[in-house]
């Protein structure tokens, strides 16, 4: 791939309501910070991975993480048009689309661009909320990132 670093992870749960008998499965990742290809694939072993848990276990999928791409990149596109998951913020209209990263700088500071944290879902979720926090505490700003918020709920079956 085009990438020199290449050392990176996902991780996963897969859980089960005891209640309602819901599963869902949660992977989180952070994708590599160079290289088109890279993420691209990154991308598509994420969703592979993804839809593989869904065979075995049955459920819903989410993705989280720091993607280092924007919206309309080529690895973006990938996962929308997986079919898999897509991006929760437009399966709502409660939603702001402000930058995630911050640099430890400020929160929303527009030098940061667009957001490159997600949280894509599969289409058995529905989205109540997607915000996006930002802001300084009381010791600075905790994250190089913002925090992302997706209320997310099972649609009936």
């Amino acid at each position: 791939w085009d990438s020199i670093n290449l050392m990176r992870s996902m991780t996963w749960a897969t859980l089960k309501d005891k209640q309602s008998g819901d599963v869902i499965t949660h992977v989180n990742t952070h994708l590599v910070l160079s290289g088109k290809t890279a993420r691209v694939n990154q991308v598509k072993a994420l969703y592979t991975k993804g839809a593989e848990l869904q065979q075995k276990y049955g459920g819903s999928i989410v993705i989280t993480g720091d993607h280092n791409m924007t919206e309309g990149s080529e690895p973006y596109q990938a996962y929308q048009q997986s079919g898999i998951v897509a991006d929760s913020k437009y399966k709502t209209t409660h939603h702001n689309s402000v930058a995630t990263y911050t640099n430890f700088d400020t929160a929303y500071d527009e030098r940061y661009g667009a957001p490159i944290d997600f949280v894509l879902v599969s289409p058995d979720l529905a989205v109540s909320k997607y915000e996006v926090f930002g802001g300084r505490y009381a010791d600075g700003i905790i994250s190089d990132h913002s925090a992302v918020l997706t209320e997310l709920y099972k649609t009936k079956s």
